[in-house]
């Protein structure tokens, strides 16, 4: 499915998402956007998500290698962003997720 060949780049995205949700029942739950430009945006934020596992299935069904950024929570312990930026189906997809626990370092105890 190649964004250029339909006149609504936002209908190509929205097919994919369709698709990879109809295929991949199994894949964690996201709040999804489709960008102007026909673009798939994925997130969730939850201090108490397992990061790992979010990503991992992403990465696991759409490809690509997470990167991960971190940050002070506002209570000073540290927050991690681990996101996922790959092309499916002609599409572009970012999958963002936000969590207290590091893709490589150990989970911060609550």
């Amino acid at each position: 499915m190649n964004n250029q060949l339909i006149p609504m780049p936002q209908l190509g995205a929205a097919m994919a998402l369709t698709q990879l949700l109809r295929e991949n029942e199994h894949l964690p739950l996201l709040d999804w956007t489709v960008t102007v430009q026909g673009e798939l945006s994925g997130q969730i934020a939850n201090e108490y998500v397992d990061m790992r596992a979010v990503i991992g299935k992403y990465a696991e069904r759409l490809g690509g290698q997470p990167h991960e950024s971190r940050y002070p929570h506002h209570d000073g312990t540290p927050m991690y962003t681990a996101t996922l930026a790959t092309t499916w189906r002609d599409v572009t997809v970012l999958v963002t997720v936000v969590g207290r626990a590091s893709l490589v370092r150990p989970a911060v105890p609550r």
